[in-house]
């Protein structure tokens, strides 16, 4: 399909016909991220292709040919409720935190993590000091990570008080490398799990999960409900080591899925 892309010249006529078709194409298959590298080159009537064109084009025949069925389960009609947070200190380094509360209000499970700075250094990058928009980003993907099983077929509503956060994982993509590689894991456990999420905005004084990211007690935090540490550390490592695969030298949605090794999560549980 590339090959075929690259031979065809975009003239006028060609360029609106398929202007439709890649619409509707790359929103199917590739979400919102997909179809601005196909409009930019369709609408623009030029003959050649970048490579972040033909990188988009590339996975879409990936997932098209490769692509597994979707399984719908009877959790459907149960959805649940994904609060995260994170707190930073740019000198000490960061808390990470996230609740899952079940459909009826209960809290179902939780973890709490602190990140000494030095763990962090594949965020902090050109001077930065802080990147909490980085850690609340992050927090979300570890939190699919662990409960991706729970949350099979689940209509989730992740709630997070960091409005570029949320906006990033609504796009899938960021200006950021980093956020980009982390929206790229979120992205593969939704995938792969058919997890179907909306992405809200709580504040702070509402978020449940400002208290394990600043590893406080909570009456509503039993500590049976806690995600053991071993676990939540092995979901950061594998965050990690997912984003420093795909963030470079890609900086693109597609680029960082396919530089990651397409749609396999680094440490999803069978």
């Amino acid at each position: 399909m590339v090959a075929s892309e690259q031979q065809e010249p975009c003239c006028p006529r060609y360029s609106l016909a398929s202007h439709g078709t890649a619409i509707l194409t790359s929103l199917v298959v590739c979400g919102s991220r997909g179809i601005t590298n196909f409009n930019s080159a369709i609408l623009s009537f030029r003959a050649e292709l970048s490579d972040s064109l033909v990188d988009s084009l590339k996975l879409l025949k990936e997932r098209v040919l490769l692509g597994k069925p979707r399984s719908l389960y009877c959790e459907l009609l149960q959805p649940m409720f994904l609060f995260t947070d994170a707190s930073s200190d740019p000198v000490a380094g960061a808390g990470l935190g996230a609740v899952l509360v079940s459909g009826e209000g209960h809290v179902l499970s939780w973890f709490e993590m602190w990140v000494d700075v030095q763990d962090l250094s594949t965020f902090l990058t050109d001077g930065k000091q802080t990147a909490i928009g980085k850690w609340e980003t992050l927090v979300v993907s570890m939190a699919l990570m662990i409960w991706c099983q729970l949350l099979r077929s689940v209509p989730l509503m992740v709630y997070i008080d960091n409005e570029g956060s949320k906006l990033s994982l609504i796009k899938g993509y960021s200006s950021s490398p980093s956020i980009t590689a982390i929206c790229a894991l979120a992205a593969t456990y939704l995938d792969r799990y058919c997890i179907l999420p909306w992405f809200s905005r709580v504040p702070s004084s509402s978020n449940l999960a400002d208290f394990p990211s600043r590893l406080l007690d909570h009456p509503l935090l039993k500590r049976d409900l806690r995600i053991p540490e071993a676990e939540v550390k092995d979901a950061f490592k594998g965050s990690m080591s997912f984003i420093e695969m795909a963030k470079t030298p890609q900086s693109t949605w597609v680029g960082a899925v396919a530089k990651a090794g397409g749609m396999n999560s680094p440490s999803s549980k069978k």
